[in-house]
């Protein structure tokens, strides 16, 4: 290959027109040229640094799969805990003085026991969606015991 190739080469690579093909061709070129024009040393020695960092990449660790019985548990475990949690904050609530259910639904206070029951069998409903979309996603995965 000559100069005037090599050069033509280099802009489409510059343009990131090249092929892997050409690619090789201008590492080749490079790699094995006893002499190069001044102003194509800096090429050289990016190709031969690209070189030397495919040899030395390090190797990628591998995906280590949790098994589905884990998966699984977890995150009934953690349905578990926010339905806790919404019981908690429903029962442990302080008493209002006609001793009524007092809680909190979007800054306000609610004495309505049915629509506090209501809020949460709502929000528990929205838990146990995601929870079926997280299901769904698992068994797409196809996680292998």
């Amino acid at each position: 290959m000559n100069d005037r190739e090599i050069r033509e080469l280099l802009d489409l690579y510059l343009e990131g027109e090249t092929t892997l093909e050409q690619e090789q061709q201008i590492a080749e070129y490079f790699a094995s040229a006893q002499s190069v024009a001044k102003e194509l040393m800096p090429y050289r020695v990016m190709f031969a640094a690209f070189g030397q960092a495919r040899e030395e990449a390090a190797p990628v660790a591998p995906v280590v799969a949790l098994p589905r019985w884990r998966v699984i548990w977890g995150s009934v475990g953690s349905v578990a805990v926010a339905a806790c949690v919404v019981v908690a904050l429903f029962f442990v609530q302080p008493k209002s003085t006609k001793g009524e259910i007092i809680c909190h639904i979007d800054g306000r206070e609610v004495t309505d026991p049915q629509r506090a029951a209501d809020e949460a069998a709502r929000i528990l409903d929205g838990v146990a969606g995601d929870m079926e979309m997280a299901l769904a996603a698992i068994e797409k995965i196809n996680i292998q015991i």
